[in-house]
């Protein structure tokens, strides 16, 4: 399973120790590869590690660094599906999977609705949110999506309430549950909880919203 195909955590930790710095090697634990690809403008690094438990992510990650290798900025967003534009995505892989590993190339060709699809929708976490999201975008209304555009201190009007129902939501065990989320992150005996409403709420008074979120 991959858990997660898109970003998962901020990389603004590992960008300001690698760029005060001449690090010529790193060593990066996978995930979803975002946080990776973000760190490789490094001008100093010329050695790249990727380590992950789960085999899947690393077959992620080679197919990532792959597409952005032989493809434009441009066409790699489509083909991941950040955006849509009518490409098909399997004709372009098909065009470049010799440059995968064996057995890389062997695991996305058996999971070819992937491709299809856009990789970053496959995760386990994309996946929950792709469950829960016509339900936020009823409970907070269009009036939310105003953070997006102009800072949260500059709204005339924040639908306070409902986003307090949200909070809680996000506070709630069962909610990750009810939308098939089954990472023990999030549903195991030492998940917090309480700190993601939290977490939320922060980047919002902070005026985060529009960096953190895509």
């Amino acid at each position: 399973m991959i858990y997660y195909s898109h970003v998962n955590e901020d990389n603004f930790a590992e960008r300001n120790i690698m760029m005060s710095s001449e690090y010529e090697d790193l060593f990066c634990i996978v995930g979803s590869g975002e946080r990776l690809i973000a760190l490789l403008d490094h001008s100093s690094l010329k050695r790249v590690h990727i380590i992950d438990m789960n085999a899947e992510a690393l077959f992620l990650a080679e197919l990532k660094l792959t597409a952005l290798r032989v493809l434009s900025v441009e066409d790699y967003l489509s083909f991941i599906g950040f955006s849509n534009s009518g490409m098909n995505r399997e004709f372009v892989f098909y065009g470049f999977q010799q440059e995968l590993p064996l057995p890389s190339r062997e695991y996305w060709n058996n999971n070819l609705t992937h491709i299809r699809n856009g990789i970053i929708h496959m995760g386990h976490f994309e996946q929950f949110l792709s469950r829960l999201r016509p339900l936020l975008r009823v409970l907070l209304g269009r009036g939310f999506y105003k953070c997006f555009e102009m800072p949260y201190s500059q709204l005339r009007s924040f639908p306070s309430f409902r986003w307090k129902i949200v909070k809680w939501l996000f506070s709630k065990k069962w909610s990750y549950l009810l939308f098939g989320n089954k990472d023990i992150a999030f549903i195991g005996e030492d998940a917090l909880h309480k700190k993601i409403p939290y977490a939320l709420h922060e980047t919002l008074l902070n005026d985060r919203v529009s960096k953190n979120c895509m």
